[in-house]
């Protein structure tokens, strides 16, 4: 029964099971169309449904795991398509042409091999130039801060180049708040688009940017819309 239930929802998320596709619905007079759930959603409801029904074995309301006994929903295979080294350099050479803060977002991207919400959540508290140390301690999946996607922090180690970018980097989000009269505050976020550096990145902005043939990545300067950390 349950592997009749994950194959419906590859057919059609409201298990309509394609009889009713295109045909409308009495009640909305609109025409049904058949969704399949996303391949990733239907292991989900699989790895919901064994440890839910171990435990009403352990309480007694139920006899057999049937969850346990079923097989569940293959993962679909993953299918990365990252930069060749000239395309990287391509990249990393035009992106630092229009835009410093751009090009060194991306750089630390590809040298640390960090994740995109990772990037966005690092504060300038979780590096040390003088040690050559970088910690990743959260991430930001777009509704807020949060632990990482394994839940676990880790500390990388980089070399000069990289801490003479983060610096030069580090220079320019000083010089942005000391015109505006204040001072980059220890946890200021390493890339923002405030002039603070008082808020993250917006991940779907940084996406989409990223997509954005290299013609028409124009250069963007951060809003002035916050003060920065006012000298006491």
């Amino acid at each position: 029964m349950l592997e009749l239930f994950y194959a419906r929802l590859r057919q059609c998320q409201e298990q309509r099971e394609g009889r009713r596709n295109g045909k409308t619905d009495p009640k909305t007079k609109q025409k049904h169309v058949c969704k399949p759930l996303a391949a990733n959603s239907v292991p989900k409801i699989h790895f919901i449904l064994r440890p839910a029904l171990n435990r009403g074995l352990r309480w007694g309301y139920v006899t057999t795991n049937v969850a346990a006994l079923a097989e569940p929903p293959s993962q679909p295979k993953p299918n990365p398509d990252p930069p060749t080294p000239e395309e990287a350099d391509l990249v990393l050479n035009t992106a630092w042409q229009r835009d410093l803060d751009w090009g060194t977002f991306l750089f630390i991207t590809m040298v640390t091999g960090s994740r995109r919400g990772e990037i966005c959540a690092l504060r300038w508290s979780d590096i040390n130039l003088d040690r050559l140390e970088l910690f990743v301690k959260h991430s930001n999946n777009g509704r807020g801060i949060k632990d990482t996607k394994t839940h676990q922090r880790r500390k990388q180690a980089i070399d000069v180049i990289t801490r003479s970018v983060l610096a030069a980097h580090r220079a320019r989000a000083e010089e942005r708040c000391k015109a505006l009269g204040g001072e980059l505050a220890r946890d200021a976020f390493v890339f923002s688009g405030e002039a603070d550096s008082s808020a993250p990145l917006v991940l779907s902005s940084v996406s989409q940017r990223y997509r954005r043939p290299p013609l028409r990545n124009r250069r963007s300067t951060p809003t002035a819309g916050r003060t920065c950390a006012r000298t006491t």
